[in-house]
């Protein structure tokens, strides 16, 4: 497969650099076409984005936990 650079990047950017989904993303984008371009990329990830809560930082997470305002808000079963 022929690819783009910056495709790869905003793979990488857009899956939270979560090889599997990448992987998985290619392997589907390969059975329509034998090319990875940025441009075609971009329109073929509309509506894929990575969960927002899973790509927390470690600081994060830790102002999260000590902050009682944010715990006060966050559901009883949410897991950081």
């Amino acid at each position: 497969m022929k690819y783009d650079n910056n495709a790869l990047e905003l793979l990488c950017e857009t899956f939270g650099n979560d090889l599997r989904q990448i992987l998985n993303f290619m392997q589907m984008w390969s059975k329509k076409s034998d090319s990875l371009l940025y441009s075609e990329t971009k329109l073929g990830l509309v509506g894929t984005k990575k969960d927002e809560s899973v790509m927390i930082t470690n600081f994060d997470a830790a102002s999260k936990l000590l902050n009682r305002s944010e715990v006060k808000l966050m559901p009883k079963n949410q897991n950081i």
